[in-house]
């Protein structure tokens, strides 16, 4: 069995990521996940350098990279065909009467929107992967965070609910920062996982599955979530879906494929004390809107 580990590095998001957040979660990665092949099972591999448009960033990561002798593959930031985008430096704040300063979510979302599919690239990164992975003829397909961490165990539970039935398996994603962890704790054979809160998980994908993430959804309005929904959600269910809410983007129906949901796996800290889900979900427009303009020199 073949099994294709792609880790999709981006950009830091000062707003709601430390400062060099990506970098010191794929050492700490590169150091000290543990994954075992045998004659049975080969492992293989390879990080994705996702639109990173800090120049020494993305040599501080490829130098890590070269380091620890990994592959890596790359979608490279372009400055001619990000300065095509328009931008509209329309005003985006309002005051109330009392003084208090506020931004226009919705101008934010409207303006951001493409320069969001561009420097985030989250499907897109995400459908690079899957790509790759099926013309690759892998067995499976895991296209995972920059942050995602497997222990032993739950690399060997994941491992152990493998079939060839399945078209996938989604792996609930147990957040550092929010189980009051730091990254070094996980390392510790005695925690214990079932008393660990789980989030949206990561996914694995059958080379049978041929299906991919929709492009046309930035990143923090259910990028991944839709794919999600559209496998697990009943006829006629109702689900919280905002990429039909805020981007008219219909939820998929993909009921008919078999995924299960099996093992866990880890997110790694943000080190950003104020990455709450709430104040994530507010400052994410923001923060890309911040980057565009400093980009732009505006």
């Amino acid at each position: 069995m073949k099994i294709l580990i792609f880790r999709i590095l981006g950009n830091d998001l000062n707003l709601i990521h430390g400062e060099d957040q990506t970098y010191v979660n794929l050492k700490f990665t590169l150091e000290k996940e543990i994954l075992n092949s045998n004659e049975n099972l080969i492992i293989d591999k390879i990080y994705l350098l996702n639109r990173i448009y800090n120049k020494e960033k993305s040599e501080k990561i490829k130098n890590l990279l070269n380091e620890y002798h990994q592959k890596y593959l790359e979608i490279p930031f372009i400055q001619e065909e990000f300065y095509k985008i328009p931008f509209e430096n329309k005003k985006i704040t309002y005051t109330l009467f009392t003084g208090k300063k506020f931004y226009n979510k919705e101008k934010l979302r409207e303006i951001t929107y493409p320069f969001n599919l561009y420097l985030i690239n989250n499907n897109g990164s995400r459908n690079f992967c899957l790509n790759y992975g099926y013309q690759n003829n892998y067995d499976w397909i895991l296209p995972l965070d920059s942050n995602a961490f497997f222990t032993p165990k739950q690399f060997n539970d994941f491992i152990s609910s493998l079939h060839d039935n399945l078209q996938g398996v989604f792996l609930p994603q147990i957040r550092v920062d929010n189980n009051n962890l730091k990254n070094q704790d996980i390392l510790n054979p005695q925690l214990d996982l079932d008393k660990l809160i789980t989030f949206e998980p990561q996914i694995a994908f059958h080379k049978s599955a041929k299906i991919f993430f929709n492009e046309k959804i930035p990143y923090g309005y259910s990028p991944k979530r839709e794919l999600i929904n559209a496998i697990t959600k009943s006829p006629n269910e109702t689900i919280f879906d905002s990429n039909n809410k805020y981007y008219n983007l219909p939820t998929r129906n993909l009921n008919h494929l078999s995924f299960v949901f099996s093992s866990s796996i880890f997110r790694l800290s943000s080190f950003n004390p104020n990455n709450t889900p709430d104040y994530n979900f507010k400052n994410r427009s923001l923060n890309i809107y911040q980057i565009v303009k400093k980009l732009k020199n505006i």
